[in-house]
């Protein structure tokens, strides 16, 4: 918003010369909104846009000036500009545009209020402004480097008419101007223009101002913050500052407009570019609005991918066009050599003719021997062909055992022990008796590696012994069926407990295949850790003395672990049943240092 005082009295609206929108559309459509970049279109492609930008108060008059109480008149109160812009890129480094501004819509108030405040012509109109013609050209730096520079040209010429009514210059304009761009990283963009406008000095009629040279500057900052995945369709934002200033009244209000704006492009992958933008006048000078709206459509050329030249990349003799394979050269073997392909593999097998052993006889690719390019009718080589061989990979053992199938025998009695290992191959028998069927010595129907007291008959119910048993034989376990007591807080067993280690020791020494037993202690969480785990140790290692030395039970056979609280039964344990169930003693059979423990479940025992 200019902000003018009264100077002398107007006889003519022809008078009023000079160029009041300070807005000046971007010379491309992938330029910014108003600055321009050191940047070229491409050689002979072009670009075409349409700029509309509406200002709000760019003109107004106080009675006097620098009082913001005196009374506002609005020479110019709605401004509407619309500009027609063409551009052409020249050899990769030059663009020559022109264009054309049409004042769509000027109005303030009323001849009839101006002349109340001492203004007797007002500024209403629409037409013509003045059109450009410019080139610019990129001095340095590519599209992808940090840094550019360029210059630019612009010669206005005075098309709006006698009556210009602040459309446009009375004579010609020349704006020459420095563009420096910087690229931070990220496709951020960084924009400085510089320049200065050359006119003919002339007054504007009724106002304290006069248009001669200026300085013209700008800062701008754009930024992709979208992109289309897989296709090149992007959303650019754009901050903008510009403005100007007289060289004879150097930064005076009224000589310096200064405007930001700020809006987004969207460059569409078919070439369409639009974008819409807004903001304020930062400075109250001459043109410079309450605010500005800018739209703008547009359009350049999707940029192609450079055509390669028709060559022969490969040197094959076969031009690229017609080469089927540009860049690797024919082998010229006889086979198919108009096509400009090599053909290495002549029996197709994949394998090529220098390694493959058999190049007229393509390899069968069944996963055996495939390297060699020759067929392996018997891959495993049992002597029965693959089309016969159900196990192809795998030998037949020929054992008089289904010889036939071409597949290996290992469990002949299918006991899930294979015969490698089976001590009894041809009859089954369970893994834990190495694939022997199981024995019952004393004939009480429960079998010996199950049988506490497997040389005296006794029922099932006591484990294969006369006497009622505390311990049980399971997988990988001895089962206590009572609790292991100690003293409160020490490593001293109470004498409830002997009979049931004596039971444990018996067993034992009735099953010498058992060689490793790991007698682990566990406590609850209550107390300290380290504390419970040196508990759980010592007890741990109470048990198994006693069973050395009470039960005679051979020491190498016996382990001792005290894991503390390490190993809950129940996580997490709130109530006293709870924290009884995690404390413990534990017999594991064929378990060494460092194998983890599985859950011992109902057969855990408490240690008070």
């Amino acid at each position: 918003m200019l902000v003018v005082a009264l100077a002398s009295i107007a006889t003519s609206a022809s008078a009023q010369r000079g160029t009041l929108n300070r807005f000046g559309a971007s010379e491309t459509p992938e330029d910014d909104f108003h600055l321009s970049r050191p940047t070229d279109l491409g050689h002979l492609r072009w670009g075409a846009q349409l700029h509309l930008d509406y200002a709000h108060d760019p003109l107004v008059w106080e009675s006097e000036l620098g009082d913001a109480g005196s009374e506002d008149y609005y020479i110019v109160d709605h401004q509407l500009t619309a500009t027609l812009g063409a551009s052409l890129g020249l050899f990769d480094r030059v663009v020559v545009f022109a264009g054309l501004p049409v004042v769509l819509v000027q109005n303030g108030d009323g001849e009839d209020t101006l002349a109340m405040a001492g203004v007797p012509t007002s500024a209403d109109g629409a037409g013509l402004g003045d059109a450009y013609l410019g080139a610019r050209v990129r001095i340095w730096g590519e599209a992808d480097d940090p840094f550019a520079v360029g210059a630019q040209l612009t010669a206005t010429f005075p098309t709006a008419g006698n009556s210009q009514r602040l459309r446009g210059d009375e004579f010609l304009t020349l704006h020459p101007e420095i563009l420096l761009e910087g690229r931070p990283g990220g496709d951020a963009r960084i924009v400085f223009d510089v320049g200065a406008r050359v006119r003919e000095n002339t007054d504007a009629t009724n106002t304290n101002l006069a248009f001669s040279d200026e300085l013209t500057f700008g800062l701008g900052f754009a930024m992709p913050v979208w992109r289309a995945e897989g296709e090149d369709t992007h959303v650019d934002v754009h901050v903008q500052l510009y403005g100007s200033t007289s060289f004879e009244d150097a930064f005076e209000r009224e000589t310096t407009p200064f405007e930001a704006l700020a809006g987004a492009k969207l460059f569409h992958a078919s070439g369409v570019i639009a974008g819409l933008a807004a903001g304020p006048g930062l400075v109250r000078g001459f043109g410079s609005p309450d605010v500005r709206v800018v739209g703008m459509v547009g359009y350049a050329p999707p940029v192609e991918a450079e055509a390669a030249p028709v060559g022969d990349t490969d040197g094959d003799g076969l031009n690229d066009d017609v080469d089927g394979c540009p860049e690797e050269p024919e082998d010229a073997d006889g086979f198919e050599d108009e096509d400009g392909c090599p053909d290495p593999d002549n029996d197709e097998d994949g394998i090529p003719d220098v390694d493959d052993e058999c190049p007229v006889q393509p390899e069968d690719q069944d996963g055996h021997a495939d390297e060699d390019g020759c067929v392996d009718p018997d891959d495993d080589g049992d002597g029965i062909l693959d089309v016969d061989d159900e196990c192809r990979d795998q030998p037949e053992d020929v054992d008089e055992f289904q010889d036939e199938d071409g597949c290996p025998d290992p469990d002949n009695d299918e006991d899930g022990v294979v015969d490698d290992v089976d001590r009894c191959p041809l009859e089954a028998g369970p893994a834990a008796n190495q694939g022997c069927p199981d024995t019952d010595r004393d004939g009480d129907t429960v079998v010996d590696r199950l049988d506490n007291c497997p040389d005296e008959p006794g029922p099932p119910e006591n484990q294969g012994c006369e006497r009622e048993q505390q311990v049980r034989i399971e997988e990988g376990r001895l089962e206590i069926l009572d609790k292991v007591y100690f003293r409160t807080n020490r490593a001293r067993i109470q004498r409830r407990s002997y009979p049931l280690l004596l039971n444990v020791a018996s067993v034992l020494n009735a099953h010498p295949e058992i060689q490793h037993v790991r007698v682990e202690g566990h406590t609850d969480a209550r107390g300290r850790r380290e504390y419970n785990v040196e508990l759980s140790q010592r007890r741990a290692e109470a048990v198994v003395e006693f069973l050395v030395e009470r039960g005679e039970v051979a020491a190498e056979r016996l382990e001792a672990r005290g894991f503390g609280p390490d190993r809950p039964i129940v996580e997490n344990a709130s109530t006293r049943e709870e924290h009884a169930q995690n404390r413990r003693v534990e017999f594991n059979i064929g378990e060494a240092e460092g194998i983890e423990q599985r859950d011992s479940g109902p057969s855990a025992e408490s240690i008070d």
